[in-house]
């Protein structure tokens, strides 16, 4: 009995197979019966084998959205004078997020985007701030907690938009979020590169030369 996947996610499908082989001299015709009961799952079949002929069963798992993290057993019996079972377990992970960097430059008007992956097996729900600071540290853009639910193996793109007026530098967005039940602690930070506005000061008199008197 063995499964396709170490782990899964909640809405995968996951495909059981269970190879059976018939050793002895006689046909046999046991009742084969595969459970996973934590999403109430049985399938029966009889399977007629001839001496020393084998064959392998395959069964499709579909997981629900409301699934569990944790071991979940499947578990395969057959049932000829006597009972012979096998289980193996099918493993749901928590959810994790993941914070990377979508925008390396940017204009005045123009979002600065970060992406936030659940690359974990069940769905999370998030909050998160982030704040875009110019090259002196001052703050020119903010969100505060903000929530949102990620699916498993989903993204969600947040955004804070360069303010109008910005000028040409190096701006830094940070961000830091949490998890919620349970809680997993995920940060981002990175430097912006913007071209905004710029401006020089030319100082000038109205003459090349003045005499003392």
């Amino acid at each position: 009995l063995g499964l396709d996947h170490s782990s899964y996610r909640v809405r995968d499908t996951a495909q059981a197979t269970l190879q059976l082989q018939n050793s002895g001299d006689f046909t046999l015709a046991p009742t084969v019966t595969l459970t996973m009961p934590d999403i109430g799952f049985s399938q029966s079949q009889q399977v007629a084998l001839a001496p020393g002929q084998a064959t392998t069963l395959t069964y499709a798992l579909n997981l629900p959205a409301n699934l569990p993290v944790g071991a979940h057993n499947v578990i395969a019996t057959q049932l000829l004078s006597t009972t012979i079972a096998q289980t193996t377990t099918l493993l749901i992970p928590e959810a994790h997020i993941v914070a990377s960097q979508l925008t390396s430059n940017a204009s005045p008007g123009q979002p600065v985007q970060a992406r936030l992956t659940n690359d974990g097996g069940v769905d999370a729900t998030v909050a998160y701030s982030q704040t875009l600071r110019d090259s002196t540290a001052r703050i020119v853009a903010q969100q505060n907690n903000v929530t949102a639910t990620i699916q498993a193996g989903a993204l969600v793109t947040t955004g804070l938009t360069v303010p109008t007026g910005a000028t040409t530098g190096d701006y830094y967005l940070d961000l830091m979020g949490l998890t919620l039940n349970p809680g997993q602690f995920f940060a981002l930070s990175h430097q912006i590169a913007v071209s905004g506005v710029s401006a020089a000061l030319d100082a000038m008199t109205d003459r090349d030369v003045y005499l003392i008197t």
